[in-house]
């Protein structure tokens, strides 16, 4: 059932007004259907089987109780068998194989969901490479027992960037900003997201989870197959499957199917798959057989999807939900006694809340109840319940009315309210006191003609409970319900609080295990520049004495055969002597000298003619200049910088061992306070290993005394003294980009 909340902007009709806080993430996703066939495939462990076995029970229970899954199994096998006539599920399900009908059909529930919300993200794009993920992630699967049942593989696979697809169903304007800032394929969206929304898809993707009941496991794969490996704790059972998931993402991008949003790569496949404990031959198959694994799938797909209608209710409109009969008899039992309701209500709240009800849920279910203990709904208005949030600065509303969806709010708080009432009070003068604006809820009820009953609990106020104001209850029995309801409300914000702190703790861990990867680098190559740089020092001396003793050797003698040696033994000395001095400025690069540069008088430099002596045949490298139109300034040292695009087209130019094509373009970054430079060649790009290695010192596939492989390392090092970053993307036969993030002047202060 749909339900309404609303965050600041009705439906997502236009761009957030501010970013997204944390406490407005259940909000959001409570907005999207809870799929009905999910529970059964997802919430508990699925094991593949032939058919025959047990495991085919599943999608033949669920085409029994699900419509739209019992015209997805026929439309499949009628399409794929029109000689066969099939009378009904469990003859479809003999001809169908088992082992692509349970994946199927679940792609077919979970973009069910998603077809009625129209948003700015490519849809077709995007389940192709959540697909693509899913098929990889079951392949690998399959190979690595133990690990995870491949339908849960699959699953985690499928699911792991649904909250991309949430927060473009729910925030089309705003998420077509975030889409529009990774548009020219560089970066990561969920930096993006960050910027924009304030939230990334992996947080929002975890509460959807949550609000679905997915499986822990699959929450946690969501939440955290972004984070580097070492970042998750490595003894916990689902680490193997987030790096199975993190491994498959990786294979679709580094095949580039579908859309993803993600053009970085912590680590290439290679590496991640020796971390999940993948043999390199197992790898290759994986590989090497995703896309035709994956046709299969998308053509049963496809023939599924041919019988899914879209949903009747557009986007936003509540679905109105028919009374249970319990409801029913429960506001209807005049004959029983207010004690007996009380305690039968009692019961049935604590069967419908669990560990995995969120706080807005629970408030929900608080009215629900409050209104059957007290009759509450014979009166024809709404019971409400409210929570305050973490840091009291917002707080939630959930009203509930027998025969209308559920309805939820988001109201911020006053920094100093009343203190609550001892036992119940007009809510009017309370609200007024404690909301901003003070109005906020006056489009779901009169506040005027409510009474508060206060949810305290060991001295703090948590919330409290509507009720109109004619409402008739027993002291003890009101009393009995708020210290319930209290205790009920403190477990949740206990459970609430300790995932926010889980949730912090998993960003600070991602930050520090990418700070520490960065901090080991930089002092692993500030050792070996050290070394290098001390070496260097002590050949000064004995070359100086060298070349002198060469120099008066040449000037002496009559013979043009020892001169000609001398002067060769004082050519070469130079030559050691530049080295060595490259090795100094290495080990301790100059300090930058920054100061405004256009884009243009920066990349002049590159229209300037390349010598050739390298590769005299080859031919100097031809660079074509772009800068985007609105290119903002940049604050670095344009001396140090024009050397590394230098470098770069000089490196370009060597490895492709004739012309080489170079475009370089400077254009306006996603994030606002930094320019992106890219130096974009034809050449032969690299592999995974050499890409990997591209920026190591002393590192060349040059033949030796070729080249010294410091080009890239101190191009690296250049860029970040400058304040920036770089980063390469290549692959074997498709040329190579180079990426320089640099910073604009106001970024600098």
């Amino acid at each position: 059932m749909a339900e309404e909340g609303k965050l600041d902007r009705p439906n997502g009709s236009r761009p957030l007004r501010q970013k997204l806080r944390v406490q407005q993430l259940d909000l959001l996703v409570r907005q999207l259907d809870r799929p009905p066939a999910l529970p059964g495939a997802l919430t508990r462990d699925v094991k593949a089987g032939p058919p025959g076995s047990e495991a085919p029970r599943q999608p033949l229970q669920a085409g029994r109780s699900d419509s739209s899954i019992a015209r997805a199994l026929l439309e499949m096998v009628r399409r794929r068998h029109p000689e066969r006539r099939i009378q009904g599920l469990a003859q479809a399900l003999e001809v169908l194989d088992f082992e692509n009908v349970t994946p199927v059909l679940l792609c077919v529930k979970v973009m069910e969901i998603f077809n009625a919300w129209p948003g700015a993200l490519d849809r077709r794009g995007f389940w192709s490479h959540c697909l693509a993920v899913a098929t990889a992630a079951e392949m690998a699967a399959r190979r690595l027992p133990g690990t995870a049942e491949p339908l849960v593989a699959f699953a985690c696979g499928l699911l792991h960037d649904v909250g991309k697809v949430t927060l473009d169903a729910c925030l089309p304007k705003s998420y077509g900003l975030v889409l529009g800032a990774v548009a020219g394929k560089t970066g990561n969206i969920a930096d993006a997201e960050k910027d924009i929304l304030g939230v990334d898809h992996a947080l929002v993707g975890r509460r959807l989870a949550q609000h679905w009941r997915l499986a822990r496991r699959i929450e946690e794969v969501i939440w955290l197959h972004h984070h580097p490996g070492e970042a998750v704790e490595p003894a916990q059972p689902r680490t193997a499957l987030i790096r199975l998931v993190q491994l498959a993402d990786t294979l679709a991008r580094e095949q580039r199917i579908g859309f993803s949003g993600n053009y970085t790569f912590a680590q290439n496949s290679a590496a991640m798959g020796r971390a999940a404990g993948l043999s390199a031959e197992h790898l290759s198959a994986v590989r090497s057989g995703l896309r035709d694994r994956l046709r299969h799938r998308s053509y049963l797909l496809q023939l599924a999807l041919t019988s899914v209608q879209p949903a009747k209710s557009p986007p936003g409109r509540v679905r109105a939900k028919a009374p249970r009969p319990a409801e029913s008899a429960a506001l209807e039992a005049d004959a029983a006694s207010l004690q007996g309701r009380f305690i039968r209500e009692l019961r049935d709240f604590a069967g419908r809340v669990g560990p995995a009800t969120s706080l807005p849920q629970l408030c929900w279910e608080i009215a629900r109840t409050s209104s059957a203990v007290f009759a509450a709904a014979r009166r024809g208005r709404p019971t409400c319940a409210f929570c305050f949030s973490e840091d009291d600065a917002s707080v939630f509303v959930a009203a509930y009315e027998p025969g209308k969806g559920k309805t939820f709010r988001l109201a911020a708080c006053r920094p100093a309210r009343a203190a609550p009432p001892d036992r119940s009070a007009p809510a009017g003068p309370l609200l007024r006191v404690m909301l901003n604006p003070p109005d906020a809820w006056t489009d779901l009820i009169d506040p005027d003609g409510y009474l508060c009953l206060p949810l305290v609990f060991e001295g703090r106020w948590l919330g409290g409970i509507l009720i109109p104001a004619e409402t008739p209850a027993q002291d003890n029995l009101r009393d009995s319900l708020c210290e319930f309801m209290a205790f009920a409300l403190a477990a949740a914000a206990g459970r609430h609080t300790a995932d926010r702190l889980a949730e912090q703790l998993a960003r600070a861990s991602e930050h520090l295990a990418r700070t520490r990867e960065a901090m080991a680098q930089n002092k692993a190559l500030e050792a070996v520049g050290e070394m290098a740089a001390g070496a260097a020092h002590e050949l000064n001396n004995p070359l100086a004495v060298i070349s002198g003793r060469a120099q008066m050797i040449a000037r002496g003698t009559r013979s043009a055969k020892q001169r000609e040696a001398a002067e060769l033994i004082v050519r070469k000395v130079e030559e050691i002597s530049r080295i060595a001095s490259e090795l100094m400025e290495f080990a301790r690069p100059r300090p930058p000298q920054r100061a405004v540069v256009a884009a243009a008088d920066l990349l002049k430099c590159l229209a300037e003619p390349f010598p050739v002596e390298a590769q005299p045949k080859a031919g100097a490298p031809r660079v074509d200049i772009r800068i985007e139109p609105g290119c903002p300034p940049l604050w670095v040292d344009a001396g140090q910088i024009g050397e590394v695009l230098v470098e770069l087209v000089r490196n370009a130019s060597q490895a492709a061992g004739g012309r080489v094509n170079v475009r370089a373009v400077a254009g306006a970054q996603a994030r606002a306070e930094h320019v992106l430079v890219q130096v974009m060649d034809d050449g032969p790009g690299m592999d995974e290993a050499t890409l990997a290695s591209a920026f190591t010192p002393f590192f060349s596939l040059r033949p030796a005394g070729r080249g010294r492989g410091l080009g890239l390392a101190r191009a690296k090092r250049a860029v970040e003294v400058n304040g920036g970053r770089i980063w390469i993307e290549s692959q074997p036969g498709s040329g190579t980009t180079v990426f320089l993030e640099l910073p604009q002047p106001h970024a600098e202060g």
